[in-house]
Order: C-alpha cells, then structure tokens, then sequence
C-alpha cells in the first residue's frame, strides 16, 4: 500500500510541477516556440482544454492551469486518506494541506529555476540555448524589481542571491506553518 501511495505522490507531484509551468510560461510572456515551451503545452493540453471551457484564461493568466493544480492535491490527498484507510480528511484540515502545498512547490520551483539559471550563467554565459533562454525569460521578472534596490556591482548580479534567500526564508515559513 506504501508503494501506491509513493507512486501517487510522485505522479502529483510531477504532474502539479508541468501545471505551474505551464502557468508561469503564460504569465512571464515567454517564448511560446521555445521547444521546451512547446512540449509543456502539448502535455498540459488534453487535460486543460475541458477546463477553459468553463473557465476560459485570458492573455497573462491560465486560470484552468491553477484551478486544476488546486484540485489535484485535494483529490489525491482525498484518494490516499481512503487508500490508508483513514476515511475522507476534514475539509478545513484539507484546504490547509493545499494551500500549504501549492504555496511550497511555487516557492520551490521558483528557487530550482533561480539557482540552475544562476549555475549555467557560470558555465554557459554566452551562446544560445532554449533551456537557459527559457530560465531567464521566466526568472526576470522576479529580478529586475531586485535590481533596482541592489544593481550589480564589481561584475556581480547579487539579485539572484537576494532572491534565493528570500525564498529560502518563504519555504520555512510555510513549512512551519506560521502563516
């Protein structure tokens, strides 16, 4: 039973991870013929076009994106809660788990993308590469207001750094649960 549950956690988790891009590739405006850009729609797709039927998206935002990455924690949280046998969880104790959640893999993704486009700024720092063009176009809009307070300085963008911590400390607010 422990590995179902493992196996569904990691599909969630998985699945929720390609539904935030997703979201975040419409909002930060970024490349939509990237062919990573591309592959994300083309997996997000059988799934969300049901969804913007009810719920269309506008231009910046992807509401079907967000709405089914809420839903999806509050299903499978539901569907293992009855798998171990525990019954169906409380609906305030379940909302909590989401938002806990969502909150955490937004923080969480933005700070992989920050810290992988920062190494590959020290390896690869000219040329053009899909991937790493698609890390800066999404992570420059959390870092230009950054800059602004904090311009680079002897050659160095500490934004990048500021931003990382400031996550960091956002992660351990909400795993603590002080919010």
């Amino acid at each position: 039973m422990n590995v179902m549950i493992d196996l569904i956690n990691l599909l969630m988790g998985i699945f929720s991870w390609i539904l935030l891009a997703r979201f975040w590739l419409q909002w930060a405006r970024a490349d939509f013929y990237n062919p990573i850009s591309q592959g994300i729609v083309k997996m997000t797709d059988p799934v969300l076009k049901p969804i913007r039927k009810i719920l269309p998206s506008n231009r910046r935002y992807d509401f079907a994106s967000i709405l089914l990455l809420l839903l999806l924690p509050l299903v499978v949280y539901s569907l293992i809660s009855l798998l171990s046998g525990g019954g169906l969880p409380e609906l305030p104790l379940l909302f909590v788990l989401v938002v806990k959640k969502t909150l955490f893999l937004v923080l969480s993704m933005l700070l992989y993308v920050v810290i992988i486009r920062s190494i590959a700024s020290w390896i690869a720092p000219s040329g053009y590469n899909p991937a790493i063009n698609l890390l800066i176009q999404l992570t420059e809009p959390f870092l230009i207001p950054l800059r602004r307070i904090i311009p680079p300085s002897g050659g160095l963008d500490w934004a990048p750094m500021i931003l990382m911590i400031i996550l960091w400390f956002l992660q351990n607010i909400v795993t603590r649960g002080a919010f």
